[in-house]
């Protein structure tokens, strides 16, 4: 899905635009009419955006995987949905606008899918071809970056131990795309078992992203560790591991450590303050 990036230009606000709400999904699952489109399902996706312009000439490619829930083999039709939103009010360095009166929606043209369901040969060939691009020299110019960029999507996307392995060698590269495919394989447990296991590893790279995400997954899984808890128990195994770290394993685990100490002081400040104001007399 490509979406124009908005650029506000001077002159008077158009009098209505048309808002990027979600998609449409035919049939349905659990989400992908129009009361219920399917919208983002990660971090670091497109959030609502107008799409009718002013825009630039490229646009931004957006995963469709990002927005739709995993879906069973079959025949799907997919639909971008947008609603009309009407000017509100506009002045001097302000403009807002609100949704129009009843409401209008537009569609765009459709696009059909096929689902199958993947053999295990098709996933650890899928899992090769994808780590070697990445682990290729850098590519020049945009479409390069987008290349690698789809590669790593494309692993994030793949709910398989294979997958996640592949995902935590490759680290640091393409984080933010591979620790959210970690944060979305499932069973969690499992995966919070592997990103526990792989921190003393002498070539992992563990940043503070990593440990917040991992204080998470383990957090969900578990069901009763709090982020702070989390954190500090995998700092510590960090720590324990640092004199065995490699190359920028170890620039990494230096970095993680100034984060960490920060972010759980101010923590344990926040908790403390939330005890002193739920004791207060009166």
């Amino acid at each position: 899905m490509k979406l124009p990036e908005f650029i506000r230009r001077p002159g008077s606000p158009p009098a209505e635009q048309w808002q990027f709400t979600g998609l449409l999904l035919d049939p349905a699952a659990d989400c992908g009419t129009v009361a219920k489109p399917c919208f983002l399902n990660e971090r670091g996706g497109v959030g609502f955006g107008i799409v009718n312009g002013p825009a630039s000439g490229s646009g931004r490619t957006v995963a469709l995987n990002s927005y739709l829930p995993a879906l069973r083999p079959g025949h799907y039709r997919v639909a971008v949905l947008a609603r009309k939103l009407v000017l509100q009010n506009s002045g001097a360095g302000y403009t807002s606008y609100t949704y129009s009166s009843p409401a209008r929606y537009a569609t765009s043209a459709s696009v059909e899918l096929r689902i199958i369901a993947a053999s295990t040969k098709w996933r650890a060939d899928t899992i090769a071809r994808r780590v070697e691009v990445l682990k290729g020299p850098q590519p020049g110019g945009i479409a390069g970056d987008e290349a690698q960029r789809d590669a790593a999507r494309q692993l994030a996307f793949l709910n398989d131990p294979a997958a996640w392995t592949a995902s935590l060698d490759l680290l640091p590269k393409e984080e933010a795309v591979l620790l959210a495919g970690l944060e979305r394989g499932r069973p969690q447990a499992r995966v919070c078992e592997l990103m526990q296991s792989r921190i003393p590893a002498p070539t992992q790279s563990v940043s503070s992203s990593y440990l917040y995400r991992l204080s998470e997954i383990c957090g969900h899984a578990t069901r009763r560790a709090t982020t702070g808890d989390a954190i500090n128990r995998a700092a510590a195994a960090l720590a324990g591991s640092l004199a065995a770290k490699q190359g920028w394993a170890k620039w990494d685990a230096f970095a993680t450590f100034r984060v960490v100490h920060h972010a759980t002081v101010i923590i344990e400040y926040h908790r403390r303050a939330a005890s002193r104001i739920a004791w207060r007399p009166g």
